[in-house]
């Protein structure tokens, strides 16, 4: 995690996100994701992002999955991300703990080289409702692998927060997030309030 440090800088984000997935065998499907980012509560658009996921349930709550997805910031700046990770669910405390790792290799329109980063989520997510609400609390830290010390260095973010969700019919949900980000750029270090809303449609 990364260590506690005052932010120079501080912004409200608001994500609003919609995700469709789709069953290609029994263990097999697909994921299409659509994000964007606004300042304050939908303010000025500040990122458009989507993302095309494949992946493969194993074992024991084990998954694999591998993927590709673009930014394209208001001002035209543009990221491609190649991704693999791995997931791991168990039962835990009359809920689930869940665990993914991810390597990213990022081409970001303004370096000349690739750069590389490990992404790391805990999260634990339990029912509080018959109906389908459940409460997941989260922490994902970001580990840059690259020597752009620029850019990013050894742990460049860590995200903490909290998920309310609710199933809505058989094949809806809906989530409300709230994260605490912080971001390490060396010589300018932030801590946003990210707000999110998701929509997801599972068709499993």
């Amino acid at each position: 995690m990364a260590l506690p440090a005052r932010a120079l800088e501080s912004e409200t984000q608001t994500w609003f996100t919609t995700q469709i997935v789709a069953p290609l065998s029994e263990e097999t499907d697909l994921s299409v994701r659509v994000r964007t980012r606004h300042s304050e509560w939908f303010g000025d658009h500040r990122l458009f992002q989507y993302q095309l996921m494949a992946g493969h349930n194993l074992r024991d709550g084990l998954r694999v999955d591998g993927g590709y997805e673009q930014f394209r910031t208001s001002d035209e700046r543009l990221e491609d991300r190649w991704m693999a990770q791995l997931q791991l669910r168990a039962p835990w405390q009359h809920g689930l703990i869940r665990q993914r790792l991810r390597i990213e290799h990022r081409e970001i329109e303004t370096l000349e080289d690739p750069v590389y980063r490990l992404r790391y989520l805990l999260g634990h997510r339990w029912p509080v409702s018959k109906r389908g609400c459940y409460v997941e609390l989260r922490n994902e830290v970001f580990v840059s692998l690259s020597n752009e010390g620029a850019f990013e260095r050894g742990i460049a973010q860590n995200r903490i927060g909290a998920t309310f969700g609710q199933r809505v019919g058989e094949r809806w949900r809906a989530e409300f997030r709230y994260q605490w980000g912080y971001v390490d750029r060396g010589v300018l270090s932030r801590g946003d309030h990210l707000v999110q809303f998701n929509l997801t449609w599972d068709g499993r």
